[in-house]
């Protein structure tokens, strides 16, 4: 069922905020935002609300607050520090915010040659042919994982990579590894959802660099899970790939702010 809103904000009709009970309704919201001039975005949730906010806000820097089921990039921090933190930021002078920053990394998804959509953590490709279930939390299927950053303490699918490299939030590159059900391997155990604890075999580990595409296995129909959510199907006639960019959204630096609100204010 579809809803509308009757109100008008700032001079702005949002008679068209269809609400559909999907990620997009984040995704218009935020570019709501971004139209009416907000300096800053809040979310709550995990890392796939951050995506599909990210996606709306263009350059108005976000301030994810972990409430979701896999947080890597949201940060667990008290409402009311995070609350100060976003007021700070509102009355920082323009030319000073870039300072209080940090700009975060992607993955854009090509099918057939057209970025398609953008994840914020992970890629997984899944043996599988339908979206169904967006979550995903058993690794019997997974073929592929793409990240932008990995560490042994993650939860979800960065936590198979992080378990043989560590790769920092703001490290120039990414990775990419072959997940394989037997035979000669890397074996690790991942936490890729709460309480949910595998073993893994890796294979085929390589480095993600800006600007150079790695090709999606080709087995198909396979579906993609960006950050955690089953997004694209993939039939017999596409070709994938994963491209790293680090001109990802600006996330704002809470501990940063804070130590300058002398400054901003």
């Amino acid at each position: 069922m579809k809803h509308r809103f009757p109100e008008v904000v700032a001079g702005v009709s949002i008679l068209d905020m269809l609400l559909d009970d999907s990620g997009a309704d984040s995704t218009r919201a935020a570019k709501l935002m971004h139209k009416w001039g907000a300096d800053c975005i809040i979310t709550l949730g995990g890392d796939g609300t951050v995506r599909v906010a990210s996606k709306g806000a263009g350059e108005v820097p976000l301030l994810p607050i972990s409430t979701g089921t896999n947080n890597v990039i949201p940060e667990f921090i008290e409402g009311t520090i995070a609350g100060l933190a976003a007021g700070h930021f509102s009355i920082t002078p323009d030319e000073k915010r870039k300072a209080l920053l940090g700009r975060q990394k992607k993955l854009d998804v090509l099918v057939n040659g057209k970025v398609v959509d953008t994840a914020l953590v992970d890629i997984a490709v899944i043996a599988d042919q339908h979206v169904g279930s967006r979550a995903v939390w058993e690794p019997d299927r997974l073929l592929q994982v793409a990240v932008t950053r990995a560490a042994p303490t993650n939860i979800g699918f960065t936590s198979i990579i992080g378990k043989y490299k560590t790769i920092e939030s703001d490290s120039p590159f990414g990775a990419m590894v072959i997940i394989k059900e037997k035979g000669k391997c890397y074996q690790v155990q991942a936490a890729i959802g709460p309480g949910l604890i595998y073993d893994v075999c890796i294979d085929g580990y390589q480095k993600l660099q800006p600007g150079k595409p790695i090709l999606v296995v080709p087995h198909r129909p396979a579906v993609l899970a960006l950050d955690g959510e089953r997004e694209i199907v993939l039939s017999e006639k596409d070709s994938a790939e994963v491209l790293l960019s680090l001109e990802g959204p600006n996330f704002i630096n809470i501990k940063r702010v804070l130590e300058n609100t002398q400054t901003a204010s």
